[in-house]
């Protein structure tokens, strides 16, 4: 166990290992639904369709698992996803929103990457409140130029510290 703390061996051992190219495929599958079905509705895919991707319902929740620790997103304290970037499953402050589809910014960046993620996304609003001043910010966001207004971003924290 040389190179293996406690801790990791923790998590490790509740998670079944996926480590043949089948099991690595369906890790793959759950990934690319859990994002597509963000990109297309700004919601999570159900716990039916990831357990019929995955075979089972504690299989669904081991991938997630997995792929948490790798960092295709974040879980929330009930092990639910809450951030896969670009997109957040609940508020964080910035809404997306085109005619059919409302989607949740991770943050105002993240927010920002929706409209030129998202294929045919079309035309777009961003809606937030200035983190400084409470201010409602609202920008018209599309692919084909950069947004109007004078905001401007300003890192309190410098980027080589980020």
């Amino acid at each position: 166990m040389s190179g293996i703390c406690r801790t990791q061996t923790t998590i490790l051992s509740t998670v079944p290992l996926i480590t043949d190219r089948d099991d690595l495929d369906v890790l793959e599958d759950v990934r690319l639904a859990v994002f597509q079905s963000l990109a297309d509705t700004g919601r999570l895919p159900t716990a039916d369709l990831l357990a019929e991707i995955t075979g089972s319902p504690s299989l669904a929740g081991s991938c997630i698992d997995r792929l948490a620790e790798q960092r295709a997103w974040a879980l929330g304290n009930n092990g639910e996803i809450v951030l896969a970037h670009p997109f957040a499953t609940r508020s964080f402050g910035y809404s997306v929103m085109n005619t059919r589809t409302l989607w949740w910014g991770g943050c105002c960046w993240d927010a920002f990457a929706i409209p030129h993620l998202v294929p045919n996304c079309g035309p777009t609003v961003i809606a937030g409140l200035c983190p400084a001043c409470d201010r409602p910010l609202v920008w018209r966001v599309d692919t084909s130029e950069p947004p109007t207004g004078p905001e401007r971003a300003h890192f309190l924290t410098p980027t080589t510290h980020m």
